[in-house]
């Protein structure tokens, strides 16, 4: 678990710390992060915070968990996420990676779904290929079109990532975060 005091108790205006002068960094963004989580569910959450601090949440866990693990795995670990990932995807002016996202959803709608949980994520263990086994009587369960779909998963997702990449990949403008850091500018007024 991260450390919850940073050294300087920053104070951010934009993406600079008034106090020290320092850049925010992916570790200060996790323990912004980190704080938002300790105030509840996500429900809980989005009914406490502004419609657009709702958005910074959503988009700083979409930037870190991404630059952590993939989109695969946002999927499978931080599926709460999706129902409003196409959404913060617009506000940050991410329309590329918006595009990429909304064909999975396309093809997949329950994955953006309120209603959809991972407690058991066989089915997207199975979507993403051969890393994964299922017994052959799960795999029966799944018609022939229902496997062509899932055999694009693999290429949807692997498309999504090389698409994220180009933006939140540690070789870009802040590391990653500069989708983040323009819209807190957004917020603040300031170039």
């Amino acid at each position: 678990m991260r450390k919850k005091k940073p050294v300087c108790e920053h104070e951010w205006v934009d993406y600079k710390c008034t106090k020290c002068g320092q850049f925010a960094t992916d570790d200060d963004f996790s323990l912004i992060s980190d704080n938002t989580w300790e105030l509840g569910s996500l429900s809980e959450i989005k009914e406490k915070l502004s419609p657009e601090l709702f958005t910074l949440h959503i988009g700083i866990n979409i930037t870190g968990n991404f630059q952590c693990d993939g989109w695969h795995n946002i999927f499978m670990y931080q599926g709460r996420l999706l129902p409003h990932t196409e959404a913060v995807l617009d506000e940050l002016g991410l329309q590329e990676i918006k595009n990429s996202f909304s064909k999975i959803i396309t093809r997949f709608p329950k994955f953006a779904s309120d209603e959809f949980t991972c407690d058991n994520c066989d089915e997207l263990k199975f979507l993403y290929g051969a890393y994964w086994e299922l017994p052959e009587e799960e795999l029966r369960k799944y018609s022939e079109e229902e496997r062509t779909k899932i055999a694009d998963y693999n290429r949807l997702i692997e498309e999504l990532d090389n698409i994220s990449d180009k933006y939140f990949g540690y070789d870009t403008p802040y590391d990653g975060w500069e989708s983040v850091i323009v819209y807190i500018k957004k917020l603040h007024n300031t170039d």
